[in-house]
């Protein structure tokens, strides 16, 4: 059985904490676009908190924009200034996202932003709309064994939105509500500690299921006995172009 939930939701992750997985997540979703779809080095905005680089890359796509009258205009009109997370401008796509959490609030703070984002760029003759070629995708972030397995997965709910959540599932039984929230406490904790990285490293969950609690008595109740290895995701390209 499969238990899915946006970490922002989780009971005991904080509102910083849940932000730190919002740019980890960024960057998986950002991986696995490039995966699918191919690599745009210089066709790509991808949002570090830069408004320069975003002015940047508006100007270099789009020579006919005075940048002065842009930002100038934003304030005069009173159309939004915010960036969107990932931005392509390549010969066959002109399109944004926003990456939001799988919740009622990411979902309604997403589609808000979307559609600030297109009034601004129809205001200012610009090419681009919400996004639809990107249709979703899954990664295994941690996994026991063969039984039992947590996912990163991401969808688009709607176009120019993609929103993302933590996925369990234990192939050999069934886990509590209070138990699925403390394995996903940990196994966040635990990734935002690669937010910096490179590379993303799916968690080992042995150390926790070794120790004493509440993950020790879910690996003898689900009879967790065996070792897994993992990967690592490489997304060097996003952290090295910066957009």
């Amino acid at each position: 059985m499969e238990r899915c939930i946006a970490p922002s939701e989780v009971r005991g992750i904080t509102t910083s904490e849940a932000s730190i997985f919002g740019a980890l997540a960024e960057n998986l979703v950002y991986y696995d676009f490039v995966t699918k779809y191919g690599s745009f080095p210089n066709d790509m905005y991808v949002d570090k908190n830069d408004p320069a680089t975003y002015l940047y890359f508006l100007g270099k796509k789009n020579p006919h924009l005075s940048l002065f009258n842009y930002y100038t205009g934003l304030r005069s009109a009173e159309v939004s200034v915010r960036r969107p997370d990932l931005l392509i401008d390549s010969f066959s796509k002109k399109e944004f996202y926003e990456i939001k959490p799988n919740s009622e609030s990411g979902y309604y703070e997403g589609i808000s932003k979307v559609g600030e984002l297109s009034a601004t760029y129809k205001f200012f003759s610009l090419p681009y709309i919400p996004g639809i070629t990107y249709r979703g995708g899954e990664m295994i972030v941690a996994s026991f064994a063969g039984q039992l397995e947590v996912k990163f997965k991401a969808l688009l709910r709607g176009p120019g939105l993609i929103v993302y959540q933590l996925c369990v599932n234990a192939h050999v039984g069934f886990i509590e509500l209070v138990t699925f929230l403390a394995l996903l406490r940990y196994i966040i904790k635990q990734m935002n500690k690669q937010v910096k990285s490179q590379t993303f490293k799916p968690i080992d969950l042995r150390p926790a299921f070794a120790a004493e609690g509440q993950l020790r008595a879910l690996a003898l109740g689900l009879g967790l006995i065996m070792v897994v290895g993992s990967s690592a995701v490489r997304w060097s390209f996003f952290l090295e172009s910066g957009g």
